[in-house]
């Protein structure tokens, strides 16, 4: 049958769709198809302008166009369609509609109620998803100064490692020693994609590397200062930029962000500071990383005041002498009832 599709190249098809299924839009009643070197994955409905707008930032090079798919065998299409029949009423309503889905380990956070399920919930995400091969739970809430959890085994192989697959790039991630969060895949697109050739990036708080592997793989910059003081997360950023071949380009730096050598200041064009929980404690140093002629901050906070973080990146820039412009606030995420985390692009001057 004929259907609205977006079409990129091939190797892209994973991060895309991907993308497509955190929003809702793909038809997973039709077999996804290639053409000419290019994957071609069938949209579930027509596009409004908010869907585009996501679909642009994540991936900039994808057409939108229309094509003739086969129609496939339906599994289930959510946990609790895998589930239905097989526990009672009031458990299937409290199976999560949301998870984590880290490479081929996905984590799912299990209700108390459903503790005694949980093998069973386990089985039922790795049937509707079935390039799954380890489920966890979350076994704590994100903690410490490294943002690191502990997790137990539900179903699958009992392992915490995985390679996660985003933009084209490969990522080795360890999910009890290094935050990861593959729900930032559209924010860190929209983020590159404002990269311009030939600068220079300092990532404050880089983990695993995301941010900085994928600017250096799509938008030729001089150099990207990759900064986190968590071994472990240093450790698989290093892999990774290896990984990805990008070593002559990203500079892992095992350090504080705020306790960085004085050859770093005033040398970056653009900084990004995902700590949303703790960045406020970091502008002055990253004014201080940001050319004397200015540049760009990517500022990150969760707050339940849709202004404060921008008004927080401004009043730093006031008190270091600085003039500063907000480009754009973004709502990145729900955090919680009455939180989300907010993105404020402000260039300093």
């Amino acid at each position: 049958m004929r259907a609205s599709c977006v079409e990129a190249p091939a190797e892209r098809g994973q991060e895309l769709k991907e993308l497509l299924d955190r929003l809702g839009l793909r038809d997973e009643g039709l077999r996804i198809r290639t053409r000419d070197g290019d994957i071609l994955i069938p949209l579930e409905r027509p596009l409004d302008d908010e869907d585009v707008r996501e679909i642009r930032e994540a991936a900039p090079s994808v057409e939108l166009t229309e094509a003739e798919f086969d129609a496939r065998e339906r599994g289930p299409a959510s946990l609790r369609e895998a589930l239905r029949g097989k526990m009672p009423k009031h458990l299937l309503e409290e199976v999560p509609s949301s998870f984590d889905v880290v490479g081929d380990v996905a984590i799912v956070e299990v209700p108390g109620d459903l503790e005694p399920r949980g093998a069973e919930l386990g089985r039922a995400l790795m049937e509707t998803h079935p390039s799954v091969s380890t489920v966890l739970a979350k076994g704590t809430a994100v903690e410490g100064e490294f943002r690191t959890r502990r997790h137990r085994l539900l179903t699958g192989e009992d392992r915490r490692e995985t390679v996660h697959r985003e933009h084209g790039c490969e990522f080795g991630v360890n999910v009890e020693e290094a935050y990861f969060s593959p729900r930032l895949s559209t924010e860190r697109g929209r983020v590159f994609s404002q990269v311009e050739p030939g600068e220079v990036v300092v990532d404050m708080f880089a983990g695993v590397g995301p941010f900085a592997v994928e600017i250096a793989v799509h938008r030729d910059p001089e150099r990207v200062v990759a900064v986190d003081k968590n071994p472990a997360a240093h450790r698989l950023m290093v892999e990774n930029v290896e990984r990805n071949r990008v070593g002559d380009v990203v500079e892992p730096v095992l350090a504080d962000a705020a306790e960085l050598p004085e050859s770093y200041a005033g040398t970056a064009d653009r900084v990004i500071m995902n700590l949303p929980k703790s960045a406020a404690g970091f502008l002055d140093a990253a004014l201080d990383l940001l050319r004397p002629a200015g540049g760009v901050l990517h500022y990150y906070e969760i707050t339940g005041e849709p202004g404060e973080a921008a008004r927080r990146t401004v009043e730093a820039a006031e008190a270091a002498g600085r003039e500063s412009e907000v480009l754009g606030t973004r709502e990145v995420r729900t955090y919680s009832a009455t939180e989300s985390q907010w993105a404020v692009d402000v260039r300093i001057i």
